[in-house]
């Protein structure tokens, strides 16, 4: 399958490892890339001075693109600086605060000749980054780990895809077989799934056809926090049980 996001992000294969936070290595996203896919290094907690050589060792591992990804509100400009002086193919980003300037950011990360990838749960947040400047939107669904939205991956996909126009958008969350990919592929020629259909450790995709679904009690990351918002709720964690923050 090839799809316009494969020709932009240079891929063979429309499959995107997603960055989990800190859950993926050199090695997986290597693997990723050399399969025709597009690896990502998650880089929310990795310290700045490590940054120039992970990338280092993902570009002796792999001739392919490749991506790396902050969780912004955890974000930290050392780190993120560190990022584009190495001038990855992709430059991914989720969660950001509502102070952050999605546009100073995409053009620092267009300046040093990434792609811009930015995850969103809603159509707001999707329409925020098309402003900014971003390349691809992925639109994820609560699937994806539980704890970025209250809509499925396949209700709010068609609605993102609706609302940024000609903007690449792809699929992310319960994505994890030829199923999940046809379904993600349906509203246009332009998605891809997000996660790694079914090759990704300890994600909520790399074990959707297991057909396990934990309930438990989640605790809101500390951005999210506020009047009016509950302390914690109780959420199908389907299926990771990770939860941010």
């Amino acid at each position: 399958i090839h799809t316009p996001v494969c020709d932009l992000l240079r891929i063979r294969h429309p499959i995107v490892l997603g960055g989990m936070a800190g859950g993926t290595s050199v090695p997986l996203v290597a693997a990723v890339s050399n399969a025709g896919g597009l690896g990502t290094l998650g880089l929310a907690r990795t310290q700045a001075e490590q940054i120039p050589k992970d990338i280092g060792a993902i570009r002796e591992a792999t001739k392919g693109p490749f991506g790396v990804n902050f969780l912004l509100f955890l974000a930290r400009e050392p780190a993120i600086d560190a990022a584009l002086n190495a001038r990855p193919p992709v430059f991914s980003a989720a969660w950001a605060r509502t102070d952050q300037d999605l546009r100073a950011l995409f053009g620092r990360a267009h300046e040093a000749g990434s792609q811009v990838m930015y995850m969103a749960g809603t159509v707001p947040e999707a329409l925020r980054a098309k402003a900014a400047g971003a390349d691809v939107i992925v639109a994820q669904g609560t699937e994806g780990g539980g704890h970025v939205g209250w809509m499925a991956s396949m209700a709010v996909l068609p609605m993102i895809v609706d609302a940024v126009g000609s903007t690449p958008v792809m699929a992310a969350g319960g994505i994890a077989d030829g199923r999940g990919l046809a379904a993600a592929l349906a509203p246009t020629s332009g998605l891809a799934p997000w996660r790694a259909a079914g090759a990704m450790p300890s994600s909520s995709a790399g074990r959707a056809g297991s057909g396990s679904c934990a309930h438990g009690s989640q605790r809101w990351p500390r951005p999210w926090k506020g009047p009016g918002r509950p302390a914690t709720r109780t959420t199908p964690l389907c299926l990771s049980g990770r939860t941010p923050g």
